[in-house]
């Protein structure tokens, strides 16, 4: 009689285990890393022996547009940079991608697919260090009058955030009275024809050599007549 309750204790204690939800214990957290480096992503799923655990790279302008990567043990994009691994003891499903691009830069999601509509899901995201670039929306050649309101402005991207300065051609002094300027807006309330010549944005961030635009002001300015006096001696 002991032994034949034992053995109904037993299948309860599985029954209750395999009947038990399904829950994300643990996922990886936010990763930083230079391209060319390799990123491992782990989601401990707990209790998803007999369900669906996928990774999937979060389109975030479009959900709806996001790209599944592996289901189950199985990898279901065509990349050889990527790889999975399982360890069962653990209940861990690790995703490792190598040799990091600028594009694998996301939000990565482990789902554990518990019915149709139906899942529980964990976010991390992966970011890349990216060498600073100049936007499109930066100023560029200017032609202005002497005395205009001058405004050069300069916007870089990059991770992390690039500062941006500002040079003169050959450190020639700028207008505020130094060789440099740190921001993204050099103003200049009254040009004068000295401020002509070429200017340098410069962002850097510490990743890569930097970014720089070259900038050519010139100023238009009113002629200046210069008159010369001869003294002539007298005639004796």
């Amino acid at each position: 009689m002991k032994f034949i309750y034992g053995v109904l204790l037993l299948l309860c204690i599985n029954l209750a285990y395999s009947q038990r939800t399904p829950a994300i214990a643990h996922i990886t957290q936010k990763l930083v890393k230079d391209i060319g480096e390799t990123a491992e992503m782990a989601c401990t799923a707990l209790y998803s022996k007999d369900f669906n655990v996928l990774w999937v790279k979060v389109n975030r302008e479009s959900l709806a547009e996001s790209t599944a990567l592996s289901s189950g043990n199985n990898l279901i994009v065509n990349d050889p940079r990527l790889s999975l691994k399982q360890d069962m003891n653990s209940n861990r499903y690790i995703l490792q991608i190598n040799d990091i691009q600028e594009t694998d830069a996301s939000v990565y999601r482990c789902d554990v697919v518990i019915g149709m509509n139906n899942k529980i899901s964990a976010y991390t995201e992966l970011i890349v260090r990216r060498p600073p670039f100049i936007y499109n929306n930066s100023t560029r050649s200017l032609v202005v009058k002497e005395g205009q309101l001058v405004q050069l402005e300069c916007y870089a991207g990059g991770y992390p955030s690039p500062r941006v300065s500002w040079r003169r051609a050959n450190n020639a002094i700028l207008s505020i009275g130094a060789s440099m300027y740190r921001g993204n807006i050099l103003k200049m309330p009254a040009i004068t024809k000295e401020d002509c010549g070429t200017y340098y944005c410069v962002a850097e961030n510490g990743v890569g050599k930097g970014a720089r635009r070259r900038i050519s002001i010139e100023v238009e300015f009113a002629p200046i007549i210069t008159v010369l006096y001869t003294h002539l001696g007298q005639v004796s």
